[in-house]
């Protein structure tokens, strides 16, 4: 059984011709073809980016919310009824 491909991992790689390499040496287990599949993998990867978030790159910080006014009525936040026993 192939291991998993980490799509990061592809995307760091600087040519289609790496992550083709990448991906034939994960699925050099496969007894099928697996030229198609890495085929249409590599053309649905390209002009994807990366997950900033799996890569320890939270990105730009939200805005930070600005307060409510002071006349602003209280907001009150209603319990959810009890769970059906």
């Amino acid at each position: 059984m192939p291991d998993e491909v980490n799509i990061d991992d592809l995307l760091e790689l600087p040519t289609d011709e790496e992550r083709a390499q990448r991906l034939q040496g994960i699925l050099k287990t496969c007894t099928a073809d697996t030229q198609d599949f890495v085929r249409e993998l590599l053309a649905q990867l390209r002009g994807l980016p990366k997950q900033r978030v799996l890569q320890g790159d939270p990105g730009p910080p939200d805005p930070p919310t600005p307060p409510a006014p002071r006349d602003a009525p209280p907001q009150i936040f209603k319990r959810p009824p009890p769970p059906f026993l």
